[in-house]
């Protein structure tokens, strides 16, 4: 959008630049890179077209915000594949062992149940003589 922009509006003047599309975005691709771009290419633009620093201001603030964009997604991108990667062992162990796990506590709660049944069969008969009355202890006898 900015080398068609350019080519059009300083392409007169500055054909070795800004004559094709092609040159325009080599020169772009220079202003861009901040290498004495405003004394070998910006003033004698502005010389020549006096508000071409608002182009090229823009066309600054528009590389730079986009180029940030790009490291910072590109930053993001490879801490989340870190992260992933460092959090998919763990998650793979979670669950491998939480089905043998379950199936354990499954086995031990039945081995439980038939604990507490014995216990239950066992405790009946001692209940059941605790309930039932028993027979007077016998009087003791005077002593003659």
């Amino acid at each position: 959008m900015f080398g068609v922009i350019a080519t059009h509006l300083f392409d007169q003047a500055f054909p070795d630049w800004f004559g094709q599309l092609d040159r325009s975005l080599d020169t772009l691709f220079q202003v861009m890179a901040p290498k004495s771009w405003s004394m070998g290419l910006a003033r004698p633009v502005m010389e020549v077209s006096p508000f071409a620093w608002v182009f090229f201001i823009g066309f600054i603030l528009f590389a730079t915000f986009t180029m940030l964009n790009l490291f910072i997604g590109i930053i993001v991108k490879a801490m989340q594949t870190f992260t992933e990667s460092m959090h998919k062992p763990t998650e793979t162990l979670g669950e491998n062992i939480g089905q043998p796990m379950e199936h354990g506590l499954h086995a031990e709660v039945q081995s439980l149940r038939l604990e507490i049944r014995e216990l239950c069969s066992l405790l009946v008969p001692v209940l059941q003589s605790a309930v039932t009355p028993k027979p007077p202890f016998p009087k003791e006898s005077p002593p003659t």
